[in-house]
């Protein structure tokens, strides 16, 4: 009796089977997925499969990190009282949280227009859609409602906002990155340090936007579309300075010769600069173009600098639980102890390194939204050295596209290359502990 079920059962299966392969293949055809899994091998060089695995795990992150992001926009927070957060997300907008100057003591930072331009014309947008929708008494409320738990507008328009760029960074990476995967998995893990209490829980309208920019520049530096990189560092220096960190992929990278270099980092720098200087022009904002520690003159500027890098390396040599070593997830430190192995990597490292070496100069290193410019250049630089050495862990799928940068095949310049790399890190840990040792 038992066998005759079984019997029954698995032919019920298999036919079951059956029917679903010739669905799925009408489906298939119907909407030509066939031809998107050509596509996605011939241009993404990995299955159509896999694209679709990466794309709804991006869609649930992001979805995460909408619903994360609701109580950051409440103001004022409950624990400190803050309203940061919601005061920088709509002071351009025509209804401003607060017609205070919150930010008198950040002034420079009404330089970094482009983030408050956009949120402030979201919010107003918003605002003008949901009061008219009232009028016609199309709602009878200004909240949302998630699972039973309301949201205010301003509040639902400010997660979206921040997880709309986190979305847009996940795209690239699909569509840049064999290793999209884990790299996503990587900065979704990163980002959520600044969730903790230590760090502040500060979600600025620039932070994200520029860790967008940051990324496509690198990616697209690996496919040596320079022009395309040099206008993503001009959108995303409009948003935050730290941008033109990646001007030194043009200067640095060998795609151009050396006067090309030299002329395409010049003209980007001053264009950059012109750029923000009219933004500044039109808003009528006052102060430097750049938030160089909100420094007045250049008295002040060295002044506070040195003061924020002796205290930068007391911290960095802290035994604090919300210690710098761990930013990113880790990836910061990570990145820092695999050395270089050819050309690519030296650009990428010496632009990780002056990007760290201004966070110390200009930035408190362990309010960790600072760091998040290089969260996914961190994981590029793991996924890449986990596939190169273990291969068996991502099957050798880290890198973009068909091209992967070759590692140095000479034993003796890869010994050279290690050993400079290390030396250099050397160096800058001798001259760290030499002023922690000095200034105590």
């Amino acid at each position: 009796m038992l066998k005759s079920l079984q019997d029954k059962f698995a032919d019920f299966a298999g036919g079951f089977n059956d029917w679903r392969t010739g669905f799925t293949g009408k489906l298939s055809n119907y909407f030509r997925l066939a031809r998107f899994s050509s596509w996605s091998l011939r241009h993404l060089s990995k299955p159509a499969g896999l694209v679709g695995i990466e794309s709804f795990v991006a869609i649930s992150l992001v979805v995460y990190f909408f619903f994360l992001l609701l109580p950051q926009a409440e103001a004022p927070r409950v624990y400190d009282r803050n309203e940061m957060n919601i005061y920088l997300f709509t002071y351009l907008s025509d209804h401003p949280y607060s017609h205070r100057d919150l930010i008198a003591n950040f002034d420079n930072w009404k330089a970094r227009l482009a983030g408050p331009m956009i949120t402030g014309w979201m919010y107003d947008l918003s605002y003008k859609t949901f009061s008219k929708m009232a009028e016609l008494n199309l709602l009878d409320t200004d909240k949302f409602v998630f699972g039973g738990y309301f949201a205010r507008v301003p509040v639902v328009v400010f997660g979206f906002y921040h997880a709309l760029w986190l979305f847009l960074l996940f795209v690239v990476l699909i569509l840049h990155r064999r290793d999209a995967l884990l790299i996503m998995l990587g900065v979704f893990s990163g980002l959520m340090y600044n969730f903790t209490i230590p760090a502040g829980k500060w979600f600025y309208p620039w932070d994200m936007p520029t860790m967008f920019f940051f990324t496509w520049a690198c990616l697209l530096y690996d496919q040596r579309r320079l022009f395309p990189l040099m206008a993503m560092v001009w959108l995303g220096s409009l948003f935050k300075e730290t941008t033109l960190c990646c001007a030194l992929l043009v200067l640095l990278g060998q795609h151009w010769p050396w006067k090309k270099r030299i002329a395409g980092f010049a003209t980007l720098a001053v264009v950059c600069l012109l750029t923000r200087k009219l933004l500044m022009a039109g808003y009528g904002v006052k102060t430097v173009s750049f938030a160089l520690n909100n420094a007045e003159n250049f008295h002040e500027f060295v002044l506070k600098t040195w003061g924020l890098l002796l205290d930068n390396i007391h911290l960095l040599f802290s035994t604090n639980l919300d210690h710098v070593l761990f930013t990113n997830a880790g990836a910061l430190f990570i990145m820092m102890l695999i050395p270089w192995r050819n050309q690519r990597d030296v650009v990428f490292k010496i632009l990780a390194v002056v990007f760290i070496i201004g966070q110390f100069l200009c930035g408190v290193i362990i309010e960790y939204r600072i760091w998040y410019e290089i969260l996914p250049l961190g994981w590029m630089v793991i996924s890449e050295t986990l596939s190169n050495r273990y291969p068996m862990v991502l099957g050798g799928q880290a890198g973009l596209g068909t091209w992967l940068p070759a590692p140095a095949a000479d034993g003796r310049t890869s010994r050279v290359m290690q050993g400079s790399y290390w030396l250099m890190m050397s160096v800058g840990l001798i001259l760290a502990l030499a002023l922690l040792f000095i200034t105590r």
